[in-house]
């Protein structure tokens, strides 16, 4: 019986006369994917032994302790907590995950919240996760599930903040070519549980928070915003952004007073030092570096000729799209890079940063040559894909077809022109989330 592919539409992007090619490209891609998900990387982290709990080589102990519990919160949270109970099982005493559905696996219940924006979904499963914190005490392990989306699943806003003008503002973040750290500084300025917060509330429990990384740099305060870990930004690092991206003056009012009492010191900063932190430890245990490490792995084991990136691809996506197909156009073999780009949004189109960065491509790409642009939660922006494969063929498709590439990019409306070509990539949920891979694959 052949493997299940984790792209559902394998099968139906292996065509034309680059099949063979795309399938190469395909394998490597789903490959990638694999190593990043956590009913792969958790039992390889975690390991329980009798009376001890080992994490990444280091033992705790549970002989003095009475009380395991499980917060967790971003789109691979869910299957995190399926993955930790199949190792701890009946050691974990209770758990609330906020994730993309509802569901429960032992002691701990898995609640749907809410993405990409903030809503009332979140902020009712947040103060739930916030009421079970109140129970660590000294004698307490507590496992902090964190992974990319955390920042949207997870949120108590400060006080004078209403839950609509925040959604105004994050809109306005996303909106605005921002990237996912700036957004980061921002929305930690404006929560009571973010940059470390939550690390505070937990304390003196030991913490241990096991993270999937969605952000290009793996800065641990900028994933999920840091509910665990140090944050060195500030209030006025969070206004600089704001007027930096012409936001300032349109963000709501409520939003601009908080950030300048917090300059003044009349609200509470994110945490700073270790000792705010309490006895917390952050593991990543995968990120855009693992998934790109396997992917090379599996070029290798294919004879394939590989370069990896070192460079993380940032920027608009329709010019970075276009500069990473020239930079690479003749090179044999295959490329694999991550990152993650952003798109400034002008049109009423659906779409996303990886069809972007594709559909800016399609003009420029070269013969015998394949590009994979792949969102590796398996959602891109607002549509149903997880990005796109385009090859020489496409962009001749796209003639006969009379679809112009530029049309089509100037109204944001990516996914229009991959469904009517048929280059979309359909994964689902893939129940992980480590930023986006790109591979660009030039025949011999």
């Amino acid at each position: 019986m052949p493997a299940k592919h984790i792209i559902k539409n394998f099968s139906g992007l292996v065509k034309g006369k680059l099949a063979s090619e795309r399938k190469l490209v395909l394998e490597i891609a789903e490959a990638s994917l694999k190593a990043v998900m956590p009913s792969f990387v958790i039992p390889e982290k975690v390991k329980l032994n009798k009376e001890k709990i080992n994490v990444a080589g280091k033992n705790y102990s549970l002989k003095k302790i009475e009380n395991v519990l499980v917060i967790g919160f971003g789109k691979a949270s869910g299957e995190m907590a399926r993955s930790l109970y199949k190792i701890l099982g009946k050691k974990i005493n209770k758990g609330i995950v906020a994730s993309q559905e509802n569901s429960k696996v032992g002691s701990i219940k898995i609640m749907k919240a809410d993405h990409p924006l903030t809503g009332e979904k979140t902020i009712s499963v947040s103060k739930q996760i916030m009421k079970l914190a109140e129970e660590a005490d000294k004698k307490t392990i507590v496992f902090v599930l964190i992974s990319g989306g955390g920042s949207a699943m997870f949120e108590l806003p400060a006080e004078r903040i209403k839950l609509t003008e925040l959604r105004k503002l994050n809109n306005l973040l996303i909106k605005n070519s921002v990237n996912i750290c700036e957004i980061n500084t921002v929305r930690k300025h404006l929560s009571t549980v973010k940059g470390g917060l939550l690390a505070k509330k937990l304390s003196p429990a030991t913490v241990i928070s096991l993270v999937i990384s969605d952000v290009p740099s793996n800065n641990l305060s900028s994933i999920a915003s840091g509910p665990t870990a140090i944050d060195k930004t500030s209030y006025k690092d969070a206004v600089k952004i704001l007027k930096k991206h012409k936001i300032w003056r349109t963000a709501p009012a409520s939003v601009r007073k908080h950030l300048l009492a917090g300059m003044n010191g009349k609200a509470e900063e994110t945490a700073k030092t270790k000792k705010e932190l309490g006895k917390v430890e952050n593991y990543i245990i995968a990120s855009a570096e693992s998934a790109a490490h396997e992917a090379v792995n599996k070029a290798r084991e294919m004879k394939i000729k590989v370069k990896l990136e070192k460079k993380k691809i940032s920027g608009e996506a329709r010019i970075q799209g276009p500069k990473f197909v020239h930079r690479n156009n003749l090179r044999k073999g295959i490329v694999i890079a991550t990152g993650e780009t952003t798109v400034n949004v002008k049109g009423k189109g659906n779409g996303g940063r990886n069809q972007e960065f594709a559909l800016a491509s399609v003009k420029g790409i070269k013969e015998k040559t394949v590009l994979l642009c792949l969102a590796s939660d398996g959602k891109d922006g607002d549509s149903n894909y997880a990005g796109a494969i385009i090859d020489s063929e496409t962009r001749k498709k796209a003639e006969k077809l009379k679809l112009d590439p530029n049309k089509f990019l100037k109204q944001n409306n990516s996914t229009a022109f991959f469904k009517r070509t048929r280059n979309g990539i359909v994964t689902g949920n893939t129940e992980t989330n480590v930023s986006d891979v790109f591979f660009l694959y030039c025949g011999e």
